[in-house]
């Protein structure tokens, strides 16, 4: 006898934990438009990550 457990169950578990990052991004997300000063942070964050790729994106060509 075999004692593996089919292949297909291991499937829902998989879609339960992307549906649950889906989800919990959603969340953050509208946790930030209801909050001006996170949203802020966010945006600022996002600007710097911006600003260093596009630094080094710049020395790399140098």
């Amino acid at each position: 006898m075999d004692n593996q457990q089919p292949s297909s169950i291991a499937f829902p578990v998989a879609s339960f934990s992307a549906l649950s990052q889906q989800q919990a991004a959603q969340k953050t997300v509208a946790q930030l438009l209801d909050d001006k000063n996170a949203l802020d942070d966010w945006t600022n964050n996002i600007e710097r990550i911006r600003q260093r790729e596009s630094d080094g994106a710049v020395k790399r060509t140098s």
